[in-house]
């Protein structure tokens, strides 16, 4: 009977897990399986997130949208910088990168190179590119986050799954006692 119990309780937990994944909406792990309220509708998830009652919340993106939006960040600054500077693309990426990862050797310097109209493009590009570093630092470390709290929260389960497998019955029997013998 326990062993039919631990069985049903691990698949009502990955029912739950079933349940969540599509919203991203996961509770901690440490108050996973006593937190976790399987709503009527995913309405009514949505509204009891933002009534502040469950604040053991927190909700993940797939580690493929959070790359994606910083290569995205990317191309479209180095696009940016392309038009306002004349640099070439790859340069622009390059620098837009190097910026991004505050590694920044500075060979490349925005606003340095003659343009037509030398100080209203110069204030132009010195304000994109400050307004451009700024939120990508931003973008930068909330992607870091999400992507540390997916890897933390998938090592966890993993944990716990292989804890649940591998942990034995204490009084399972080897023998069926109700076996009638003639």
């Amino acid at each position: 009977m326990r062993k039919k119990r631990q069985q049903e309780e691990l698949a009502q937990q990955q029912q739950q897990l079933q349940l969540q994944e599509p919203f991203y909406v996961r509770a901690n792990a440490s108050t996973f399986p006593s937190s976790v309220e399987i709503k009527a509708s995913p309405k009514d998830e949505i509204s009891s997130l933002g009534s502040g009652d469950r604040p053991n919340v927190t909700i993940l993106a797939p580690i493929s949208i959070c790359l994606g939006a910083m290569l995205c960040y990317i191309v479209a600054g180095a696009f940016t910088l392309h038009k306002l500077e004349g640099w070439s693309f790859v340069d622009a990426s390059y620098f837009c990168f190097m910026s991004l990862s505050t590694i920044g050797f500075g060979d490349m310097v925005p606003g340095s190179y003659p343009r037509p109209n030398p100080a209203e493009s110069r204030n132009v590009t010195v304000w994109f590119c400050s307004c451009y570093i700024m939120s990508g630092m931003a973008l930068t470390a909330m992607c870091f986050n999400i992507l540390h709290d997916e890897i933390v929260h998938r090592l966890t389960h993993q944990d716990k799954q292989e804890q649940v497998k591998a942990s034995p019955s204490v009084d399972e029997l080897t023998t069926d006692p109700f076996a009638l013998t003639s």
